[in-house]
């Protein structure tokens, strides 16, 4: 089974990823991100400027081991580094500043290569086929990541949640809040029309008529009996 989900920040994507595999609790079942590879990247950089002597050295260190301009790697060195050298932000990426910094850099990787991102979620999703996974990918954020997953084969699902609801959620689950800089991030705003999208469900409420509609696709697109080779693989 292959599931992408979209949805706004605090939509309940890993919640629901949760309950499907639950659901399928007979399947071997893999997570899987464009994120991940941006925030290993991330990590990079936040070593890179707590390893710098000064603003100069980081900068350098970026450009070299990541590739991008030197423009680029001053905007993001001048926007960590205080917090870096403070000890506040670290490699685990837990700082009010992670999120709009993770934002603008992988904004820039596909500006420069618009398949720069989808490139390693695919060498990822190779690799977890062959391993005989089932794949939830759970941050499907732009148009080119959704028809990536359709082109995939992925069941594509949205979930809607009300804005209200969504900066609620997100203060209780980690104190975050929802800035308008981050709501009106294309990261947010990109996929709010997009047509592809196999089912779009209310994730406002209680979970269990998601998982009902996300099973029951689930299921249609892969019988029981073509999937019985690989459950106990």
């Amino acid at each position: 089974m292959l599931l992408a989900l979209s949805g706004k920040s605090a939509s309940g994507k890993d919640a629901v990823a949760a309950g499907v595999q639950g659901e399928f609790s007979e399947l071997r079942w893999a997570a899987l991100t464009f994120g991940e590879a941006i925030k290993d990247e991330g990590r990079h950089v936040v070593s890179a400027v707590a390893a710098g002597r000064d603003e100069a050295a980081a900068v350098d260190a970026i450009v070299t081991d990541l590739g991008v301009s030197s423009d680029e790697a001053a905007t993001i060195v001048d926007l960590l580094w205080t917090s870096v050298r403070d000890g506040e932000l670290t490699t685990e990426l837990c700082h009010p500043l992670v999120r709009p910094a993770l934002q603008r850099w992988g904004q820039w990787r596909v500006r420069a290569d618009a398949g720069y991102w989808l490139d390693r979620a695919a060498q990822r999703l190779a690799g977890l086929r062959r391993a005989g996974c089932s794949v939830v990918l759970t941050d499907v954020r732009m148009p080119w990541e959704a028809d990536w997953a359709r082109q995939e084969g992925f069941l594509l699902v949205r979930l809607d949640i009300p804005d209200e609801i969504r900066r609620s959620r997100a203060t209780s689950r980690d104190g975050s809040m929802l800035t308008p800089d981050v709501e009106r991030n294309a990261t947010e705003t990109a996929l709010d029309d997009y047509a592809g999208f196999d089912l779009r469900l209310d994730n406002s409420g209680a979970m269990e008529p998601v998982l009902v509609a996300i099973g029951a696709a689930l299921a249609e697109r892969w019988p029981r009996s073509s999937r019985m080779d690989t459950s106990h693989s």
